[in-house]
């Protein structure tokens, strides 16, 4: 988890350091050893977490976590692979239902009244500028600079996947943009 903080993949880090701290909560050891984690153990802790409430894509991103821990413990020779316990585990998802928002909720948006300045308006104001830049993500809006904009295009590069956007700007992103343009390294003042 270090390492991937090194390399600035944060995200990742958490991710594996929550489900290792689930993990050892369950099994009440902070100690655990690779060699400890076998199939009673995983399968003893996908039915705690069962029975916590936890959804089948929640409990797959913790046996996803754990998994690559554990492979990566083998490549560093931490571990044999003999040990290994994921063969026999079955990492379940479920399909999630769109969670899109309508047209009409958009439309209520726009036109509620609110204090200018407050949260709830710079809130409105980030969730249009992140629609209208075909649902770029928080992170990479917060991270886009004066040069990603291009002759009326936001050019940038997604921090998680690495791929290349050239997103033509609204008039509404426009005008969001030069709203918020300051002096900083950033576009926005987050």
């Amino acid at each position: 988890m270090q390492e991937l903080k090194e390399v600035k993949r944060t995200g990742n880090a958490v991710v594996y350091q929550t489900a290792l701290n689930r993990l050892e909560q369950f099994c009440s050891n902070s100690k655990l050893k690779f060699t400890d984690i076998n199939f009673t153990l995983l399968d003893s802790f996908s039915r705690h977490l069962t029975v916590r409430g936890l959804k089948p894509n929640s409990i797959g991103n913790y046996f996803r976590s754990i998994r690559a821990i554990y492979n990566k413990a083998i490549k560093a020779k931490l571990v044999d692979r003999l040990y290994y316990p994921f063969t026999e585990i079955s990492i379940k998802t479920v399909r999630t239902a769109k969670r899109a928002i309508t047209i009409d909720h958009i439309a209520k948006l726009s036109k509620l009244e609110l204090r200018p300045n407050s949260k709830e308006w710079h809130a409105r104001n980030y969730f249009f500028l992140s629609f209208n830049l075909i649902g770029i993500s928080f992170t990479d809006l917060i991270y886009l600079k004066p040069d990603n904009i291009i002759k009326g295009r936001a050019v940038y590069r997604r921090r998680k996947t690495k791929k290349e956007y050239s997103i033509k700007l609204t008039t509404m992103a426009q005008r969001l943009l030069t709203y918020y343009r300051h002096t900083g390294k950033y576009l926005l003042p987050i």
